[in-house]
This record gives C-alpha cells, structure tokens and sequence, in this order.
C-alpha cells in the first residue's frame, strides 16, 4: 500500500510545524534529529535514517509505511547498529502506533510470520540433515 503523502517534503512541511535552530545541541542525536525532521525530504531517507527516528518515535504515522516497505523486501536490513535494526525499531513502537496504524501492524506481522516460517523451515531442514548443532 502506497503511503499518501508526498515524500518530496520533510516531517516539519507535513505536521506544519516550526522548530527553532538552536544554538547548540545538548547531543548528537538531538542534532541528527533535528536535522532529519526539519531538513530531509522522506524520499531521502535511509533505513539509519527510518531507524534513529522510528527508536525517538517522530512521526510513525509518515515512517512507519518507509521503514515497512525496507523491511518487506529485507527484514534484516541494517539501519544504524546491526542487521535488522530497523525490524526491531518498528516491534518496539508502543502498541498505540499500531492501535491508529491497522493495515500497517498487519503488514509489520506478515513480515513476522515470513521470519518464523523461514526459522521453522530452516530448523526442520537442519535437523533432517544434521549439519549444524
């Protein structure tokens, strides 16, 4: 499902709201912050991107719907830390995102059920050849 909003624009252009530049910043991820929300257009965003601010909690209701199309074509995509970061940023979402975000839970849970039927078949196919302990 195509998200329906232009991605030409940044998060500060759609909630239409204005952040002062401050003059210093009290961290760096305050600053990374800052700069995405009211700099990058989401069309540039990257799964780092998707997976500082999806972990901050900014604007599920615009990142939710990026980070899901990432993750369907590649669960373990790595964002910032390690292979699916990303995936684990979006389960971590508190359950209100998802009670306002329906249709996207339920492709955050196809992806979840891909996982364990792949786990499954792996474990099934290990076992009947016996290859690793």
């Amino acid at each position: 499902m195509t998200p329906s909003f232009n991605r030409r624009f940044t998060l500060q252009q759609l909630e239409k709201t204005k952040w002062e530049i401050p003059t210093t910043y009290p961290t760096s991820l305050v600053q990374k912050c800052t700069e995405l929300y009211r700099n990058r257009p989401l069309e540039a965003y990257t799964a780092s991107d998707l997976q500082i601010m999806l972990t901050q909690q900014f604007s599920p209701q615009y990142l939710v719907p990026l980070a899901l199309e990432l993750i369907e074509s590649n669960p373990m995509i790595e964002g910032r830390y390690y292979p699916g970061d990303l995936l684990f940023a979006l389960l971590r979402l508190p359950a209100s995102v998802w009670e306002q975000q329906k249709n996207d839970r339920y492709r955050l849970q196809a992806v979840v059920d891909t996982i364990r039927s792949f786990y499954q078949e792996f474990e099934k196919m290990n076992h009947d050849f016996g290859v690793i302990d």
